[in-house]
């Protein structure tokens, strides 16, 4: 499951570019390829949240997956398109929490996110080739 996190915290901070001035330096068919990733990221960085750190909170790992998992989901809020919901979320707590943090997450409170996704990306990343060579 770590590989899988990895990729897709590694797609969530590609994915949050499209933001900004480099959404022009986003490969095409990643370009396209994204959007449909985003359910797919959320459910991972929601099993980071509420299943792995919430049964392992007291380790280091259930710690990185609390703060990975929160950093991935700040970075999909203002990519979700709220409007291809179903219809009975549409006015829902949900989307009003999800349009309240996407209106947060603007400025230095994106290049903090980001930041702190790339360093759990960078754990992550680093303790996954040392496991594969040992």
């Amino acid at each position: 499951m770590g590989i899988l996190t990895d990729i897709c915290m590694i797609l969530a901070l590609i994915a949050s570019f499209k933001q900004g001035g480099y959404a022009n330096h986003i490969p095409g068919f990643l370009n396209k390829f994204l959007p449909q990733c985003y359910r797919l990221i959320a459910f991972v960085a929601l099993w980071n949240v509420l299943w792995f750190a919430t049964r392992n909170i007291d380790y280091f790992w259930g710690q990185m997956s609390l703060v990975s998992g929160i950093s991935t989901l700040l970075i999909l809020m203002p990519l979700i398109e709220l409007e291809k919901f179903p219809r009975f979320l549409q006015n829902s707590v949900l989307t009003l929490t999800i349009q309240r943090l996407a209106s947060q997450m603007t400025g230095w409170n994106y290049v903090i996110v980001r930041i702190f996704l790339g360093a759990c990306i960078l754990q992550y990343s680093t303790t996954l080739i040392k496991l594969n060579l040992a």
